[in-house]
């Protein structure tokens, strides 16, 4: 027992001595793309060439897809890969796992990337508690937990209800979600303040920000005191925010009946709205009594389950 503890300090102090690494985990739709599936194709087919031009895009003309992807996230995985010794990604999305595979692998091709920087690629199936959705405690509690824990992970989202429990709240951001042809899973046609809400989106450009004071933030911690932190203290801790002048991100949302602390990047008026999807099924809690809860739910259309290439 003290060969496996002593052995267990010294991997976390050969992590320490290379500096504290990030573990980001993205959400897909609203998040770092809007996809236009084959029944919302027309809405893109009545944009006039000059203003495609001016989206980030991947088309499948056969099939009749589209893919856009939010402004600056090229530069972002620039960043990620000049600082691939200290972060890494992750896709968790509420559609299929194969969906977050196909984008993962749309995203490498489009930015021709040497190496695929999503080491996590999660789906609807992986979410082991749907009144927990996309609960970091999966990664926590698992070997991931050894290098990746509360205080250096991160979860970014359009959609509140994915972040605002109790596990997520500390390690969230909910953003604005990149819609330009609406926050609907039915789409509408772009229009003017959708279009220019779209092409001048900051998000990237903030979070970039963000993980640069973290790190800071880390290396003027003592190995000591990371390693106090390292399982109890969430990277969005108030006392955290305080002291490094991200207090301003920290927002009052009312949700449910209920005021929430969480930090945000832009306008989230959409973040709650039911129509945006996330939860698509119902959920269907069944347990015996002296039994553990278990949850079923209901066999839904796939729609994202084709491949998108």
């Amino acid at each position: 027992m003290e060969c496996k503890q002593n052995f267990f300090q010294f991997f976390i102090y050969i992590i320490y001595k290379m500096s504290l690494p990030l573990l980001i985990i993205f959400d897909i739709d609203e998040t770092l793309i809007q996809f236009i599936n084959t029944r919302s194709y027309h809405f893109w087919e009545e944009v006039d060439e000059e203003t495609k031009k001016t989206f980030d895009y991947k088309e499948n003309k056969t099939r009749k897809t589209v893919v856009l992807f939010r402004p600056y996230l090229h530069n972002f995985l620039q960043f990620v890969n000049k600082n691939s010794d200290r972060i890494q990604l992750g896709l968790w999305t509420y559609s299929e796992r194969e969906y977050a595979e196909d984008i993962a692998d749309i995203i490498c091709k489009h930015y021709m990337l040497n190496k695929d920087p999503f080491i996590i690629k999660y789906g609807t199936e992986d979410i082991e508690d749907h009144d927990f959705p996309k609960s970091l405690n999966q990664f926590w509690n698992s070997d991931i937990g050894n290098t990746y824990n509360k205080l250096n992970t991160i979860l970014v989202d359009d959609r509140l209800s994915n972040l605002c429990h109790s596990v997520n709240k500390g390690n969230s951001i909910v953003i604005e979600g990149f819609e330009p042809f609406g926050y609907t899973k039915q789409r509408e046609p772009l229009n003017t303040e959708n279009y220019t809400k779209a092409i001048n989106d900051v998000m990237f450009v903030q979070l970039m920000d963000i993980i640069n004071i973290v790190f800071s933030d880390f290396d003027g911690c003592s190995e000591e005191e990371i390693e106090d932190a390292f399982r109890v203290e969430k990277i969005f801790d108030k006392k955290r925010l305080k002291r490094t002048g991200l207090l301003k991100i920290l927002q009052k949302i009312e949700h449910k009946d209920d005021t929430i602390e969480i930090c945000s990047l832009g306008n989230i008026e959409h973040a709650t709205n039911p129509a945006k999807g996330g939860r698509r099924h119902k959920i269907h809690k069944t347990h015996k009594k002296g039994s553990k809860k278990r949850h079923t739910k209901h066999k839904r259309h796939k729609t994202h389950k084709k491949r998108l290439y």
